[in-house]
Parts: C-alpha cells; structure tokens; sequence
C-alpha cells in the first residue's frame, strides 16, 4: 500500500504542476486546442484515470465497491487513449486526425464501454493485498486488445512516416521515445487484463509516470516539438523602398543571394511594397497553391519580414513578432540612416537572432 500511494503522489503531483504550467505558459504552445488536449490528458490520465486503477486493485475497499471502481477506470482509459491518439495525430499530421482513430474511438470504445457493465463480465478474485478482476466475457478481452493495438499501430506507423520528414532529428527521436512510451502503456496495460499479473500491474503504472515524465519534459523544455513538422522555407527582411535586406534559407540554412529569389517570394514582396502604407487593415497572409506567405511590418522603422511557411501557425506569429522586436532594438540607427547606397553587410547578424527563435525549423 505504501508503494501504491508513493504512486499515486508522483503521479497527483506531475499531473498538477503539468496543468498549472500549461495554463499559465499558454503562449508556449503552438495551439490552445492542444493547450486544452494536453490540459485533459494530465487531468484525466494522471488525476483520474491513475488513483482509480490503483485503488481499485487495492483491497482497501469492499469486492463491489473495488470492481465498480475498476469499470470507470476502464472507461477513463479508453477516453483518455482516444485523447492521446489525438495528439499523436495534430504532432504528426498537423492537426489532421485520422478517420480510423476517430472510428475506433467512438466504435469499438462504445461497444468495450457496454459490455463493461453486462451482469456476469468480471469475476473478482482476492489474493493477498490486490484484487484481480478476471474477465469472463470473452468479447470484452477481445475488444479491448483490439483497441490498444489499433492505437499501437496508428501511432507508430504514424511516427515511422513522419520520421523522415522532421528536421530537428533530435526532436524526432524524442518523439519516438515518447512513442515507444506510450506504446509500453498500452502493451502492458493489455497483458495485464489478460493475466492478471501483479508484475505487470506495476509496469503499467511505472511506464506511465515515465510516459508522463517525458510529456511534461517537452512541454516545458521543448515545446517546439508541438510544430515540428510546420516547415519554413525563406525568411526575407527588405526595406520599404524594396531594398533587400535580408534572405534566409531554411532548407540550406544559409543565406541567400537576392538574385536566388523565387517567384512566389517575388509576387509576396510585390504584394508588400504595394500594402506598405500607414493603415489598419495591412495585408497579413497571402496563400499560393500548398504555401503560405506570412507578411509583417515596421511602419517606425519602414522594413517588412516576408516568410515562406507550410502553414501559419501560432508559434510562427509569435516568432515573428519576438524577431522584429530584438532585430529592431539592434539595428535601430542603421533602419533609420538608411538611404543613397545601402550597405546591406550590417545586417549578417539576422541569422542570430533567426536561430534563436526559429531554431525547431532549422536542420540540426
């Protein structure tokens, strides 16, 4: 009992400063709708789903009461896998669920959630410390492997396609142990119902915390992983008599000549020069086949940042802005002197300031 309420602490505790944190460092996160997901997983998974399967395996309370307790535990589980799938999913697809996910969710989690309350489903057996909830309703088992090896399934063949295409390998290869963590969660939790095992009781909760542990790292100390697959292509700094100042590469991590300007880069630069002017309504985005072209300006200081992006996100605006402010605190004077013959060499420090704040999007 001592080891199962050490537990349930670390668990209550995590799951706690997880929600305080991601509520008061909301600006973090690439989106609020996974702000909310991520909010719910530690709420449901950690405060809920966790002191339930424990004491409900726990003879500290009376045969119906433990079993009843088990049940809503089960539920909560199969909410809670569907949460994290969902997250898996907008990590890897940006913000594209699966439709099989959504069908196995509401399909196979309603038909696991009936059955989990027939009359004559569980059969509780009391050994030493623990109850084991022996399955009598075959079709119950059954479903419930089913379901957490769809999830198994989905999140790594999911993670494998989209290994590749991060740019940050480091970053991915975090998502892969968070991927094989949560993966442990499901396996173990299976072989648990099917055997009943102590062993694997403790497992389960044990690669959970880890699981949790993991989760509340890359939120807190790496959060661009919530939009690694978002790429950029160019970031372009040019004054507002069309002057180049600036033209970055993320594909090459480079700087760039003026004359290796796309034309998509060209018609957003055209686009600027004729909506740089002292209004409210600037234009902000412009959207060409599969690319978004993100405009900002600095009307005080007459330049304007263009960028090439697969999708304007959050956390790109953010950058954007935290950008503009550091590289305009820096090259005050030089914005304002800037006329006749432009010495554009002041401004090779950019790629600076760009790694600092864009770094998710640079190859490493």
């Amino acid at each position: 009992m001592i080891v199962d309420l050490l537990l349930i602490t670390i668990s209550l505790v995590m799951s706690s400063y997880a929600i305080i944190y991601i509520i008061s460092h909301q600006e973090n996160i690439a989106t609020r709708l996974y702000g909310i997901l991520l909010i719910l997983v530690f709420l449901i998974v950690g405060l809920v789903y966790f002191p339930l399967f424990i004491f409900s395996t726990n003879t500290c309370f009376e045969q119906e009461i433990s079993l009843t307790i088990f049940r809503y535990s089960m539920i909560v589980k199969i909410f809670s896998m569907g949460i994290l799938i969902s997250i898996h999913s907008f990590v890897i697809e940006y913000k594209r669920i699966k439709s099989l996910s959504g069908f196995m969710f509401a399909f196979l989690g309603g038909i696991i959630v009936s059955i989990i309350f027939f009359p004559n489903t569980f059969k509780v057996v009391e050994v030493g410390p623990y109850y084991k909830f022996i399955i009598l309703n075959s079709y119950l088992l059954i479903f419930n492997i089913i379901y957490d090896l769809i999830l198994i399934v989905l999140m790594c063949l999911m993670q494998i396609k989209s290994y590749f295409t991060i740019q940050n390998k480091k970053l991915g290869k975090l998502l892969t142990i968070q991927t094989f963590c949560f993966a442990s969660v499901l396996i173990t939790y299976s072989y648990y119902i099917f055997t009943q095992s102590i062993l694997f009781r403790y497992l389960h909760l044990i690669f959970y915390l880890f699981s949790a542990g993991t989760l509340l790292y890359t939120v807190v100390r790496r959060p661009e992983l919530l939009i690694e697959l978002n790429k950029i292509y160019n970031f372009i700094i040019f004054h507002r008599s069309g002057i180049l100042l600036y033209n970055y590469d993320f594909e090459s991590n480079r700087e760039l000549d003026e004359t290796l300007l796309k034309g998509s880069i060209l018609i957003g630069i055209n686009h600027i020069l004729s909506n740089f002017i002292d209004k409210k309504d600037q234009l902000n985005l412009i959207k060409i086949h599969d690319l978004d072209i993100v405009l900002e300006y600095d009307n005080t200081l007459n330049y304007a940042i263009l960028l090439i992006v697969d999708k304007k996100d959050y956390f790109i605006e953010r950058a954007v802005q935290r950008f503009m402010d550091k590289f305009s605190k820096i090259h005050v004077e030089n914005l304002r002197n800037l006329n006749g013959l432009i010495d554009t060499s002041v401004f090779k420090n950019a790629d600076v300031i760009i790694k600092e704040f864009f770094s998710p999007f640079i190859r490493k």
